[in-house]
């Protein structure tokens, strides 16, 4: 996803949100949720943690870019 339409609020909303998700995906496992799923199930679960995990990284990265340019331009 692109963030460069999204303002540093929004974005800070969104990246909150996805670690939201990311840490109940990561939860599912934690709290043995998965017990007795199937291997293609639980590699599922496994890969919507990844995506959010990535995506969280993606956006904090952007926001850090962000931070770097401010101050540049401020200098």
């Amino acid at each position: 996803m692109a963030y460069e339409s999204l303002s540093s609020i929004e974005l800070q909303q969104k990246l909150e949100e996805v670690r939201h998700y990311e840490s109940n995906w990561n939860n599912l496992f934690l709290q043995g949720d998965l017990d007795g799923e199937s291997p293609e199930r639980i590699k599922y679960f496994k890969e919507k943690e990844q995506f959010y995990a990535l995506e969280a990284s993606t956006i904090e990265r952007e926001l850090t870019l962000r931070s770097h340019n401010n101050k540049l331009a401020s200098a």
